[in-house]
């Protein structure tokens, strides 16, 4: 039987932000067709029979209908060989047996179901404990839990690489449709800040073109990936690693409800697309709840997460150029402390870093006599951000301005992060009009 190693209770209410990957190609057009040799086995009944079954805890031993049904999950999911699964890229069984019999709770399945915890979150003890029965009923991703990749060693995350990258630091992309929930200028413009975002920690440069590695489009039910969605409330994406064809591509569901914030009934498109263009530049599913890159989706989290961003620099690295640190001066770079006295929350370690010295300085009293400075503030935070200055000299050819509400669309920003720090310091961006790139 296995241990209980550690653990973290999944919160109440999950849905699920999604992602395949198949090797099958989209049709052309504008409108995705529906196709008839779809084969994936949808999440729905699965899902729809584990809700409706009082929260017991099966035992080692038991068997009946209860254990057959987390068998046909966990199988469904990747934790036992699945000829269903077989064409996705790279997949294998977390396990390579089954249990002799699938309705009898046997210590086979007992180390599936810990290796189900362990890939997210839970208290691992191999059990079918109310926490595992309610994350199993709950709408989720539709990727099997992938462990082909090992898991990382850089730092305390918990982020899993999918093992393939983007060979160039300019990734184009486009749309081959719109939701008609929102404006296209609206879906564009959410789209264009996710990217932002996952670029303004990493090296990584996006734009919109017809020549594109990531075609993204909504689409219901069969939407012509031979991997069709299940209707509202269920999987609302998915999305592919780096690759040729299909490989790289987002898909929304269109049965959803999409705005801009979310709430009942209704799902962000920040927060969804955020997470499946992570996907779509190499990252799998974190088991960290906070990260943006946890597979299941309770409320909006438009921002990065330490996770996410150490997850996305293990596959490009830190930015060039200009970047920054919130746990000391980055090797190589030249750096200056960023600090502010009177904040309680872990400023003493924090660093904006260049490749050259281009001459700037940090104040926490005010502009620099005689330099072009820019007020770095966050109206949020209770601790003096307030008269804090990142300054140039006057013939500098950066010209930066500050952002505390997220990047700005069409020029190059950096993220300024303080995980540590509760007073929202993570959608906090030091900006460019007109980044010179390269020096």
């Amino acid at each position: 039987m296995v241990s209980a190693i550690h653990g973290r209770l999944a919160r109440r209410g999950l849905v699920a932000v999604a992602c395949l990957g198949v090797t099958v190609s989209c049709v052309e057009g504008e409108e995705l067709s529906a196709q008839d040799d779809d084969t994936g086995v949808g999440v729905a009944p699965l899902v729809d029979d584990l809700a409706d079954v009082p929260v017991l805890e099966p035992a080692v031993g038991d068997r009946g209908e209860k254990v057959a049904r987390a068998y046909a999950y966990l199988k469904q999911y990747g934790y036992f060989p699945n000829p269903a699964l077989e064409r996705l890229p790279g997949w294998k069984p977390v396990l390579d047996h089954e249990p002799e019999d699938p309705e009898v709770f046997d210590e086979v399945l007992a180390e599936a179901v810990a290796r189900f915890q362990e890939a997210h979150g839970l208290v691992v003890d191999g059990t079918l404990n109310a926490e595992t029965q309610r994350l199993m009923a709950a709408p989720r991703c539709g990727i099997p839990d992938d462990y082909a990749q090992p898991r990382p060693l850089k730092g305390t995350s918990q982020f899993a690489p999918s093992g393939s990258t983007w060979g160039s630091n300019e990734v184009l992309y486009r749309f081959r449709n719109f939701s008609a929930d929102l404006s296209q200028d609206d879906i564009r413009a959410v789209v264009a800040e996710a990217f932002a975002r996952w670029g303004a920690v990493t090296d990584l440069l996006f734009y919109e073109d017809d020549d594109a590695d990531i075609e993204i489009s909504f689409g219901a039910g069969n939407h012509g990936d031979n991997w069709p969605f299940d209707g509202q409330g269920g999987v609302l994406a998915h999305a592919w690693p780096p690759g040729s064809g299909i490989l790289g591509d987002v898909h929304f569901d269109e049965a959803e409800t999409w705005t801009l914030g979310g709430g009942d009934g209704v799902v962000d498109l920040r927060s969804v697309a955020l997470h499946e263009i992570g996907h779509a530049l190499g990252l799998d599913h974190s088991d960290d709840e906070e990260a943006v890159m946890y597979a299941f989706y309770d409320e909006p989290k438009p921002n990065l997460r330490l996770d996410d961003v150490i997850g996305i620099q293990s596959l490009y690295g830190d930015r060039l150029t200009l970047s920054y640190s919130a746990w000391g001066p980055i090797p190589g770079k030249h750096c200056i402390s960023v600090a502010e006295h009177a904040d309680p929350y872990a400023w003493d370690d924090n660093y904006f870093c260049s490749d050259k010295d281009i001459g700037a300085q940090w104040s926490m009293s005010g502009p620099i006599e005689g330099m072009r400075c820019t007020q770095v503030v966050e109206p949020a935070d209770p601790h003096t951000w307030s008269d804090n200055y990142l300054c140039v000299p006057t013939h500098s050819k950066w010209f930066f301005h500050w952002r505390y509400d997220g990047p700005d669309r069409g020029n190059r920003c950096v993220q300024w992060h303080e995980f540590a720090d509760p007073d929202t310091w993570d959608d906090n961006f030091l900006c460019s009009t007109l980044l010179p790139w390269p020096w």
